[in-house]
């Protein structure tokens, strides 16, 4: 029916979000990552572990049960570098593109890895070293660490229900949301237009996605490369990537470094068992940069995170460059996404989990607080 059909103007709602989560590209501009044609068609076939979850007290239930009853679209668990646990739901396969949300500054802040190494910036860098016409807004003295680490001072408010004021003007700079044809607002344009706050930068943690959006502007100025293009050559070739993979883009033809990747779970876990080992691919090639990686890690951090106001969701959690860090004791590293996206690394254990959802609201605090504990208790099966 014709009012069923997703579309610009309601693709993050329920119950139309299901099927445009695995079909973004239907809806706005994007740009390839990695073009596969015919891909997302068919998944292998393979034995999955036994794995249960136990959300009541002595109530075991089946993992495969307990994701039917979810808005979970594609699940997999990686365990010493072997699948061993792969599931998808009847809106997408585990090799169909889809939308990862803000896990894709988690992704970004990996490229930004990467143009340090080359020498192209500094963690010390200016914004405005970089783009000039940052002058005057509120990233003009921020540097590259501030943007990473979520320390940047502006006059931005995160707010993802919002129905007027700055988020929303956001949203229409980005083309997530319908625009006026006389609104001549863009990405940067909106990022530029920033003022900010009272604060200096580096004092403390806001959550701003404009902070990944701008490091995406700066990974396109340092390499000369289009955020895709980059993205690809870093990440998606390296990895030899199966599986088709894109970028929502503005108005402009900017990309939506923080929240627009569109990746399968296949290739995405490919990704997260990178990091795990390193840097290395599953050859044992190093294809990445370790220290970046041992960096997020282990470096003293004193960006103390909360999500969506819920400190007690993870009440000892630090965050550095788009990598939250959920336990002081424990080498684990995740990266989150509105409406359910998750991946979730425990060094330790040799583990990678990915969960792709489309969960009706942005955030559900309940759903944060059950999936970590689902994550924990499948560690706990397979150790």
């Amino acid at each position: 029916m014709e009012d069923s059909q997703a579309t610009l103007g309601n693709w993050r709602l329920a119950p139309f979000n299901r099927e445009a989560f695995s079909k973004v590209r239907e809806i706005m501009p994007t740009a390839s990552i990695n073009w596969k044609k015919g891909s997302g068609v068919q998944d292998n076939l393979s034995k999955n572990r036994n794995l249960t979850v136990k959300l009541k007290e002595n109530e075991d239930t089946e993992l495969d049960e307990f994701l039917h009853q979810t808005t979970v679209d594609a699940f997999q668990v990686s365990h010493r570098g072997k699948n061993v646990y792969k599931w998808h739901s009847r809106y997408c396969s585990s090799s169909t593109p889809h939308i990862i949300f803000s896990v894709s500054k988690s992704l970004t802040a990996l490229l930004i890895g990467c143009i340090i190494e080359e020498g192209l910036i500094t963690e010390e860098t200016l914004v405005s070293q970089v783009l000039p016409e940052a002058e005057g807004s509120a990233f003009e003295d921020a540097s590259i660490r501030n943007l990473l680490d979520m320390s940047v001072s502006s006059n931005f408010i995160e707010d993802y229900e919002a129905t007027s004021g700055i988020f929303l003007d956001y949203r229409q700079s980005t083309g997530w949301n319908p625009q006026d044809v006389d609104d001549t607002s863009h990405l940067k344009s909106f990022l530029l237009s920033l003022k900010k706050n009272t604060h200096r930068h580096g004092e403390k943690f806001e959550y701003h996605s404009t902070n990944t959006d701008m490091l995406g502007i700066i990974i396109e100025i340092c390499t000369g490369k289009k955020y895709a293009h980059y993205f690809y050559e870093k990440l998606m070739k390296p990895l030899v990537a199966k599986n088709d993979a894109y970028v929502t883009l503005d108005k402009m033809g900017t990309s939506r470094a923080a929240g627009g990747i569109c990746i399968s779970a296949n290739d995405i876990m490919s990704i997260c068992e990178m990091v795990r080992n390193y840097g290395k691919n599953d050859q044992g090639v190093q294809v990445f940069p370790e220290n970046w990686i041992k960096d997020i890690l282990n470096s003293v951090s004193d960006k103390k995170f909360n999500i969506d106001g819920h400190y007690d969701i993870f009440p000892e959690g630090l965050y550095r460059s788009k990598w939250y860090r959920p336990y002081k004791s424990k080498n684990i590293l995740f990266g989150l996404g509105i409406h359910g996206q998750w991946i979730w690394i425990d060094f330790d254990n040799e583990l990678s989990i990915v969960c792709l959802s489309s969960e009706p609201k942005p955030i559900i605090a309940n759903n944060i607080k059950q999936m970590s504990v689902v994550f924990n208790q499948i560690t706990k099966q397979l150790i």
